[in-house]
């Protein structure tokens, strides 16, 4: 199916992500639907 061939990865802060939609660092809101998967990595920082 092609959902699952999609992939992409934004930098969202823990406080912007929210149960139906995510808010991106550049100000990009990106609604989720049930059917979607979200996984959530944390960045390493120096």
């Amino acid at each position: 199916s092609p959902i699952d061939a999609m992939s992409d990865s934004y930098k969202v802060r823990k406080k912007d992500i929210e149960a139906q939609r995510i808010t991106t660092v550049d100000g990009i809101q990106i609604r989720l639907s049930n059917q979607e998967r979200l996984t959530v990595k944390a960045l390493a920082t120096d």
